[in-house]
């Protein structure tokens, strides 16, 4: 049996509704509209080409929008690893989902309100769905709207430290 889904230009919802995980255990899956999914702003990786995008990001423009941005910087590596990516997960779709974090758990503030949950791994695959669907490439007969993703494990850093010793 087919689920019902709302389909438009951010992404796609079962049910009409917005998409959350079950049990809120770590590693636990499913699919999120790219639109409700940033990357950390703290991240020492720089894929952006500039620091007006990357704040143009989280002051609520659209990543369709970044990555018209973006695709004006083609000889910027990143951009053209994210546009090999994006060839790949084309071909072979999306073989490891990103990982994700909800906001709340972050501590992040001033995020765009359509945002739940900010990339821990995985941000260059959001951004090959990201170019995937701005330059209208299907992915299994359909625009990439919305990528796997699975909750990341969240640990306190004194944790993980203890267990090592």
């Amino acid at each position: 049996m087919r689920r019902k889904s709302t389909r438009n230009l951010t992404g796609t919802t079962p049910l009409g509704g917005t998409p959350i995980f079950k049990s809120g255990r770590a590693n636990e899956s499913t699919s999120l509209p790219l639109h409700t999914i940033l990357p950390d702003p703290n991240q020492a990786r720089e894929i952006l080409p500039s620091e007006e995008m990357k704040q143009a990001l989280y002051d609520g423009a659209s990543p369709l929008d970044i990555m018209d941005q973006m695709l004006k910087f083609k000889d910027h590596q990143p951009v053209q690893n994210i546009i090999q990516l994006a060839e790949t997960i084309k071909n072979a779709g999306l073989i490891q989902p990103i990982s994700v974090r909800p906001k709340e758990k972050t501590g992040l503030t001033d995020l765009p309100a359509t945002v739940s949950h900010i990339i821990t791994t995985g941000e260059r695959r959001w951004w090959a769905h990201v170019y995937l669907a701005a330059t209208k490439h299907t992915l299994l007969g359909q625009l990439p709207t919305n990528i796997a993703v699975t909750l990341a494990a969240i640990r306190k850093f004194s944790e993980g430290r203890s267990k090592c010793s």
